[in-house]
């Protein structure tokens, strides 16, 4: 019989499963965040939301003023089924205005939701009456909300209306968003944390005897070491930039960086940092982001490991309650410490996440995840990993904001490991909340009370097998 008195084969891997979440948790924020203000934004401009005339009905006499008067007044007021019979009418009389056609069919074509069809006739309605300002302030928002900046902010720099400062003054606040859209973007939170469980350990101690095919009767002694707790400081950073070249397409940059430092306990610190710069395709409903990145990762006091790749990330507005993204990224991860070298490999992931916004400021979101890693040079290391994440959030007009969400992941290893004598298997369970209080912001800085509760399992329960508890007290500031 073999005999080994001690063997622990764990080796403290924090940074994989939890930075990928972490990864896209932050960037999805951002955007998501940007989203809202942006729908903020646009709700104030009566020219995107519908009207109504207290359903009141209003006799038309057949003469082309009249006519065009009411087309007016139906146009201003997002009734859609009006234009249509009026412009029937109005095309009718021979004096019929080619620029007056053009503007009832392309606000039609706006209210049943074709954006682009409302935009090339605004754009032959401008063309052809080069005076109208009302066709040029309604193509302006067009452009804006379809996300041709460049365009936008032209048409808005012609609008001249000193007799009509109000006016003046929506104009002025669009030309500062459009500043905004291609400016620096992003968030920062700092704040103190406590870890149950630093090293993720068990605190056990246990003796096994195996069946090894190729080395016989293995007894193991395991003794995990004691469990290390401590209090900190983490940190969050995203900074994001969006530059539009032609139309629709632009160059992004996008960088994050997070991590936490433990001041009694430095072997647990570790930092973070993600860069990537590429492609961006937006319009009103869709994004689609193609670049290169590299991630780095800071751990045990010296540089861990190191990730580069592609970023694939699309996501949609389906309808006005409800937002997809799909995220995809293949990666080489490499190991700083060449005694660590068997662990470097390649990762495929795939991220996607549903927002249903419901009534009274109600939000559900959840998606599936999967990460497959291979190409080690040993298959007991390669895993293919599957998860879910559900979640719900809510904000009260007391000015409280609070996120509650679960993430259920099941990870399979890829071969049989003899010196474990099985085939790994882990089942993680992690529940998150996180109460924001937006009614104490100072400077828009946002205090939040985060909880984080994680319960992993696994097959090869004395190595593996852990719960962990972390509390964060953070301040956050977006911009």
């Amino acid at each position: 019989m073999s005999k080994f008195p001690f063997i622990f084969l764990f080796i403290p891997f924090l940074v994989l499963a939890e930075n990928q979440e972490k990864d896209f948790r932050l960037q999805q924020q951002s955007q998501l965040n940007q989203q809202r203000q942006e729908q903020q934004f646009i709700q104030q401009d009566k020219f995107f939301t519908t009207l109504t005339i207290n359903n009141q009905e209003f006799k038309v006499s057949d003469n082309i003023e009249e006519i065009m008067t009411a087309l007016f007044l139906a146009i201003n007021h997002k009734q859609t089924n009006d234009i249509e019979h009026l412009l029937i009418r109005y095309k009718q009389f021979p004096q019929a205005e080619r620029g007056m056609i053009l503007f009832a069919e392309a606000n039609i074509a706006f209210n049943q939701g074709n954006t682009k069809k409302a935009i090339q006739l605004y754009e032959q309605l401008v063309q052809q009456e080069p005076d109208f300002t009302r066709g040029k302030l309604d193509l302006a928002k067009l452009y804006f909300l379809n996300w041709q900046n460049n365009q936008s902010k032209i048409l808005f720099n012609q609008i001249a209306l000193p007799q009509q400062p109000n006016v003046m003054a929506r104009v002025n606040q669009y030309l500062s968003q459009l500043d905004y859209r291609q400016s620096w973007q992003g968030s920062f939170s700092f704040g103190t944390i406590y870890n149950s469980n630093l090293n993720q350990s068990g605190n056990e101690t246990s003796k096994e005897i195996v069946e090894n095919p190729y080395l016989g009767t293995l007894e193991f002694t395991r003794t995990r070491p004691t469990i290390q707790k401590s209090t900190g400081f983490s940190y969050e950073a995203v900074l994001n930039k969006y530059t539009e070249i032609l139309n629709n397409q632009g160059i992004i940059f996008k960088g994050l960086a997070y991590g936490e430092f433990y001041p009694k306990k430095s072997e647990f610190t570790e930092h973070n940092i993600s860069l990537g710069l590429g492609y961006r395709f937006k319009d009103q409903k869709n994004q689609l982001d193609l670049y290169p990145l590299v991630e780095k990762t800071r751990a045990y006091h010296h540089w861990y490991s190191e990730r580069k790749g592609f970023n694939i990330s699309y996501s949609t507005i389906l309808n006005p309650n409800l937002y997809f993204s799909l995220q995809t990224e293949y990666k080489w991860e490499k190991y700083q410490d060449r005694n660590l070298s068997y662990q470097d490999g390649k990762i495929l992931s795939f991220f996607s996440t549903l927002v249903y916004s419901l009534p009274n400021d109600w939000i559900l979101f959840g998606g599936l995840d999967y990460a497959k890693k291979f190409s080690t040079e040993s298959k007991i290391d390669q895993y293919a990993r599957k998860g879910i994440r559900i979640g719900i959030n809510k904000s009260f007009e007391s000015g409280i904001d609070i996120t509650a969400q679960g993430i259920f992941r099941k990870i399979d290893y890829q071969d049989y490991n003899a010196l474990l004598g099985k085939t790994r298997k882990d089942n993680e369970q992690k529940y998150l909340f996180t109460f924001a209080i937006p009614k104490f912001k100072f400077y828009d800085i946002v205090p939040s009370i985060n909880f984080i509760h994680t319960n992993h399992q696994s097959n090869v329960e004395m190595l593996y097998r852990y719960k962990q508890n972390e509390v964060v007290l953070k301040f956050e500031k977006n911009f």
